[in-house]
């Protein structure tokens, strides 16, 4: 847990410069381990006008568990009818990425179709959450997850936050989960932020934190408990 008091609590009435996309997902499955396989099977569509390291990408409403059975790791990931992928982008760009619906995705040997698209305004929260964010001083190598590592992860991030203008009362992360990417594996950690303007959670939605957005890392949504709530 990371604690600074520092009131900056202030409204704000500015139109975020990122909107999100939301697809329906059409498919049976994604393979295991999809973050980099997905980003790979975006770029051919839209790398006439952006770069897909330019989007943030992400599944929403992928279950874990559910009526006593719980997600093998290492098995494909089933899709449900809920199961969306959300496109956040310039708002410039949402034109443009609109067009994707009834694109054919192929991820190896899995095909997936894009369907029906809503818009989605960034909400403007003082608490946010990201599934993953790249851990820029912990390697794969490491055997350990100490409590110093943990703590230098929390300055490392505090220290970008800080970069962006954005400074938070709260942070809480949570523990190592590792990613491929085609540079190799790296090591990513939960990561809630609390207590901040909601500017600044405007801002953080936006910019995302650290590298990796087009796998799903650093991406902000609001978080509805408190930053003490598990996760």
């Amino acid at each position: 847990m990371f604690w600074e008091d520092d009131d900056q609590h202030q409204s704000d009435q500015r139109q975020a410069a990122a909107v999100d996309l939301s697809f329906a997902l059409h498919g049976s499955c994604l393979p295991s381990a999809y973050a980099a396989a997905l980003a790979a099977a975006l770029e051919p569509h839209v790398s006439s006008y952006v770069a897909v390291e330019q989007l943030g990408v992400r599944v929403t409403h992928i279950p874990d568990s559910g009526h006593g059975w719980w997600r093998d790791k290492q098995q494909p990931v089933l899709l449900s009818r809920r199961t969306r992928l959300l496109l956040r982008a310039e708002r410039s760009l949402a034109k443009h990425l609109e067009q994707l619906s009834g694109a054919q995705l192929e991820l190896g040997e899995m095909r997936l179709r894009l369907g029906a698209v809503r818009a989605h305004e960034l909400e403007k929260a003082e608490t946010l959450y990201a599934h993953r964010v790249i851990d820029p001083v912990c390697s794969v190598g490491d055997s350990d997850d100490s409590d110093e590592q943990e703590k230098d992860f929390m300055f490392a991030m505090r220290d970008q936050l800080h970069d962006l203008g954005v400074r938070p009362r709260r942070m809480l992360c949570g523990r190592r989960e590792w990613l491929s990417t085609p540079e190799g594996w790296v090591v990513t950690r939960s990561l809630l932020v609390d207590g901040m303007a909601q500017e600044a959670g405007l801002r953080l939605q936006e910019c995302g934190l650290g590298q990796g957005r087009q796998w799903g890392c650093g991406l902000f949504v609001p978080h509805k408990g408190p930053a003490n709530s598990s996760q």
